[in-house]
């Protein structure tokens, strides 16, 4: 399978299996430089909101933008595989569609400069099935996690947000991963990375 100096993008809202996936991906395919949220290591700005104190969530969005635009800045293909897991700029701009800031058309401003991958794949599932994954989730361990519990239309809106801009700023092919096990939808990927299966051909 030819993947040399494929850069891969997986992206999707929580629940929808992608860093099950990832995780295959990146085993079956031998990838060993893999980044989550930030495009590049370290990023000065990065801040863990469970992990600082901000009075809203207007100034965390602003550290966010920070560290897109460092991203942006910063970034350059490396001459091996890579594999993007998520990335800050298009969930900042989906997750504010959700909670309205002002921040949403930054963020969505900000994905017009956003790097072009060799694949790009935004996983999504239904409503039900990402109830059902966080039934079985030992422990729930975002903010995220309790808002599919909590509001499923903010679950609904956001989503479709991310699908939207994926496929616009990004390029990605979307799969809908509801009724299929992470196996499966590695080897989906997989088959797309190699060629096996065209575009018209995604779930």
């Amino acid at each position: 399978m030819n993947t040399e100096r494929k850069h891969i993008y997986i992206e999707g809202m929580d629940m929808c299996g992608k860093d099950t996936v990832a995780n295959i991906v990146a085993q079956d395919l031998n990838i060993t430089n893999i980044q989550k949220l930030s495009l590049v290591d370290p990023n000065p700005f990065n801040v863990d909101k469970n992990k600082i104190v901000v009075p809203d969530d207007l100034l965390f969005g602003v550290y966010l933008a920070k560290s897109i635009i460092y991203d942006l800045e910063q970034w350059s293909p490396l001459m091996t595989r890579q594999l993007q897991v998520s990335f800050t700029g298009i969930r900042s701009a989906s997750y504010r569609v959700g909670f309205p800031d002002g921040l949403g058309p930054v963020f969505e401003e900000l994905l017009k400069y956003s790097p072009l991958f060799d694949n790009a794949f935004l996983l999504t599932a239904s409503f039900e099935a990402r109830k059902k994954r966080l039934a079985l989730k030992r422990e729930k361990s975002s903010d995220h996690d309790y808002l599919i519990e909590t509001s499923p239309e903010k679950v609904i809106l956001i989503d479709a947000s991310m699908v939207e801009l994926a496929t616009k700023e990004m390029g990605a092919m979307i799969i809908d991963t509801s009724n299929m096990t992470p196996e499966q939808i590695a080897l989906e990927i997989q088959n797309i990375i190699s060629g096996f299966k065209q575009r018209d051909q995604i779930i």
